[in-house]
């Protein structure tokens, strides 16, 4: 039986890592091989601790493993994105509370106090340099007001009867529908493009999603820059047809 078992966790971990390098980049790859190295570490230093104290624990932490390892192995074979990690963070975190709890109670209580300043300084540091913009970064907030003075200008300036080239999906849907919350009103932005070419009105670009037609308007005697936002890291800009 334990052979059995055996050759089914080599064959599930070959199956991870073979999605991994096929699926994601080399960025992903790295963190994802992390993750499980660590939800596997984990697991081994409470079985040799002796963790669980009865058979219901023991059962737990195997299916809290478990979960993790099948979640990771889903993504690979889909896709990496941090938001979607949280389901599998959410229990590791839990191991690793588990883990810490353990070592400190078969040392001295003390100890407790400075790695909870460590914990603590850690987390300050990576919140401190987390300058991303994405959707679970602090940066978030920064990029929907980008967003909101992108559309601001837009509709102060009446262009509704423009042709947009959006560049990015979101700038799309926040022009074309008005239930996202950044148009003042019911109505919309008709002549939209996903597409940026030279045959637009007006073209907007931004940091979040880049566009590869950006150096070819920005060099375009054609247009001119009418609108730009900037913080920090997150930027956009709007160019306007002569």
């Amino acid at each position: 039986m334990r052979e059995w078992l055996g050759k089914r966790w080599v064959f599930l971990i070959a199956v991870i890592i073979y999605c991994s390098i096929n699926y994601i980049d080399i960025g992903y790859i790295k963190g994802g091989l992390a993750l499980l190295l660590t939800i596997l570490s984990i697991a081994l230093f409470l079985k040799q601790l002796g963790a669980t104290q009865n058979e219901q624990q023991r059962k737990m932490v195997l299916l809290v493993c478990a979960f993790i390892l099948w979640f990771f192995c889903f993504s690979a074979a889909n896709f990496f994105t941090y938001r979607y990690l949280l389901e599998a963070f959410g229990p590791l975190f839990f191991l690793t509370a588990v883990l810490f709890d353990v070592l400190i109670a078969r040392t001295h209580k003390v100890v407790y106090y400075p790695v909870l300043a460590v914990i603590l300084f850690i987390g300050f540091f990576s919140f401190k340099n987390d300058t991303a913009n994405g959707d679970c970064d602090p940066g978030a907030y920064t990029a929907m007001e980008m967003e909101q003075g992108m559309v601001n200008y837009l509709e102060v300036h009446n262009d509704y009867d423009k042709i947009i080239g959006a560049g990015s999906y979101m700038n799309f849907v926040h022009l074309a529908n008005a239930q996202t919350g950044l148009l003042h009103s019911d109505k919309t932005f008709k002549k939209l493009r996903q597409q940026i070419n030279r045959t637009v009105d007006l073209a907007i670009f931004d940091s979040i999603e880049p566009n590869d037609a950006y150096g070819e308007i920005k060099s375009d005697t054609a247009f001119h820059r009418v609108y730009r936002y900037s913080k920090d890291s997150t930027w956009c800009e709007i160019y306007e047809r002569e």
